[in-house]
């Protein structure tokens, strides 16, 4: 198990490697999911461990998540593919580890449904189960409503964190990525153009956004530090419920297509079946929260080797409620 003190920077400066903004609300999808995965087992990662210990974490979802608002050109969605090309860093006990974000990555088209489908490597999954332990549920709307990754760095730092923290400049430009661009070798374009910039995004549309001061080095000399204060952003207000959502609330009695497809690909579950747990699932949330239930069903019969996986989801939802 990756250690908490080890992992999260190199995890924020992946974001720093993605490209374009399918990859950037895909890596938040699977940051969700993580936090998904906490909320279910109350955050007993002991508990969590036994689930992953021999597996592979798959993740399934309607191709439409990723897309941004506006954006109905599914072919749109390769442009993520690329996501499996780059890796979270780090090393532990010695040895170097270069994880790729995802593995085998894919599209399904099904009854005219596009769905996405990756693997996310065991190693990576339980360093991400530890590095989302320790945040706020990340509000998935705001991460999508952000539109920079210098934006979305600075909320995923800020949201691990409930006090000030102290950055050599030049720390806190690796982070960003942005340590390389000659255009903000010069602080103060790089408060201008990043840091001021990404607060005002934060500002815009997230709950949570920070403060900063400049400190130099020595009388006379120039920045060497910056004081990052995360703060409630006292002037945000709640957007109104998004199309999405009110998609997935007008569904909650009917199975989505992207549950009955997750119950047919995985399970082999047929539309009678659906029928009899229909009201079962209903019970447990929306869209997300059903996939994410079913992915741990799904993770625990293949461990265990059950025979019947439909047999024994029936059985554990009757048992839940």
């Amino acid at each position: 198990m990756v250690k908490d003190s080890i992992i999260p920077y190199s995890i924020i400066g992946s974001l720093a490697k993605i490209d374009n903004v399918y990859e950037l609300r895909l890596f938040g999808w699977i940051l969700a999911k993580a936090q998904s995965v906490l909320k279910l087992y109350n955050k007993d990662l002991s508990a969590i461990n036994m689930q992953y210990a021999l597996d592979m974490a798959e993740l399934t979802m309607p191709a439409r998540y990723l897309l941004p608002q506006g954006d109905r050109n599914y072919k749109n969605m390769n442009r993520c593919f690329s996501l499996a090309n780059k890796t979270v860093d780090y090393e532990r006990d010695g040895v170097e580890y270069h994880l790729n974000i995802i593995a085998f990555p894919r599209l399904i088209k099904n009854r005219g449904e596009v769905y996405f489908r990756c693997v996310i490597h065991n190693e990576l999954w339980h360093a991400l189960l530890n590095f989302t332990q320790g945040y706020r549920l990340i509000n998935l709307q705001t991460y999508m409503s952000l539109k920079s990754n210098y934006a979305v760095i600075m909320y995923m730092i800020i949201s691990q964190q409930g006090q000030q923290m102290n950055y050599q400049i030049g720390t806190l430009k690796r982070i960003l990525g942005c340590d390389q661009l000659k255009a903000y070798d010069r602080t103060s374009n790089f408060i201008a153009k990043v840091i001021e910039k990404a607060k005002l995004e934060l500002d815009r549309v997230s709950p949570y956004t920070f403060g900063y001061g400049l400190y130099r080095a020595g009388r006379g000399g120039g920045y060497k530090e910056i004081i990052v204060t995360p703060m409630q952003n006292k002037a945000y207000q709640p957007p109104t419920e998004s199309r999405l959502e009110r998609e997935v609330a007008s569904q909650r009695v009917r199975l989505t297509d992207a549950v009955k497809f997750y119950l047919q690909d995985t399970f082999r579950m047929e539309a009678k079946g659906m029928e009899q747990i229909e009201g079962l699932l209903a019970q447990i949330g929306d869209e997300s929260a059903q996939l994410d239930y079913l992915s741990q069903v799904k993770e625990y019969t293949h461990r265990s080797r059950i025979k019947n996986p439909a047999g024994y989801l029936v059985e554990s939802l009757r048992n839940r409620h």
